[in-house]
């Protein structure tokens, strides 16, 4: 299949593929995996190495992405040296749409795409869920350098400072003539100052569990069991008061067969 690639007047947010890699893949259906039956529509090139390989963050860019759709729905993937489709994680949407501000999103987030001569295709500018949180950003700094009001002084007279119930803080920031807090304060500090840089940047962390499908899968794995454990070791140790886990109201059950697998 011959195509005849244009240039178009606006650029996209993804790097034409080169001739040969359209004559292989476009429009091509994938044939396994979570994307079955989906059509590519837009040509990426394959990475260079395995996509579970530890490195392949070192490899992923802009130009390895390939946009596929079944029906009306769009998904992004990346096709590694073995030939085999991924769906592309969140967490890599940062290296597959790098620079990309809110002011070059077009209206609706969409944008008609000159494929061949006679033929165009209608494709998103960028993934929906990465749109959704780069406007969750800017709304954020917005708020920062938004003008507050005071409150009326009769709401200050008002408030009850001798109230007795607890107010959620981080109790380990507190000034301690413990030795062994230093360091869990220091750890701390540096965690509020990297999240405060993310939220003044256009950074994002990852959901350590954005690709657990189901409750059930949580303890499946061994990759799964190591996050939960990391997660559960930082709560107790660092915030199980500000988190509220007193345990005045009973916990949700846990088999036995659960807590054995953390203990490894």
């Amino acid at each position: 299949m011959k195509l005849d690639i244009l240039q178009m007047s606006k650029p996209f947010s993804l790097p034409r593929a080169p001739q040969e890699q359209y004559s292989k893949y476009y429009l091509t259906t994938i044939k396994k995996g979570a994307l079955n039956r989906y059509k590519i529509v837009w040509v990426g090139c394959p990475l260079e190495c395995r996509f579970k390989s530890n490195d392949v963050k070192d490899f992923l860019s802009p130009k390895n992405i390939f946009i596929v759709k079944k029906e009306d729905v769009f998904e992004y993937c990346v096709i590694d040296n073995r030939g085999n489709c991924y769906r592309l994680p969140k967490k890599y949407y940062s290296l597959g749409f790098p620079n990309i501000s809110l002011c070059n999103v077009p209206e609706n987030n969409e944008m008609e795409v000159q494929i061949t001569k006679k033929q165009k295709q209608v494709l998103p500018y960028i993934p929906k869920s990465f749109l959704e949180s780069k406007r969750l950003k800017t709304t954020r700094k917005r708020r920062r350098v938004s003008y507050v009001e005071s409150p009326p002084e009769k709401t200050i007279e008002s408030i009850n400072f001798n109230v007795s119930q607890p107010v959620p803080s981080w109790h380990i920031l507190q000034y301690s003539e413990k030795k062994n807090d230093i360091l869990k304060r220091l750890i701390v500090q540096k965690m509020r100052s990297v999240i405060k840089k993310i939220d003044d940047s256009s950074m994002s962390l990852n959901d350590p569990f954005e690709e657990l499908e189901k409750i059930d899968c949580l303890f499946s794995s061994v990759e799964n069991v190591t996050k939960f454990k990391t997660i559960i070791g930082f709560i107790y140790h660092y915030c199980r008061a500000e988190l509220g886990l007193s345990f005045l109201n009973d916990p949700v059950k846990i088999s036995e067969a659960s807590v054995e697998a953390l203990n490894f």
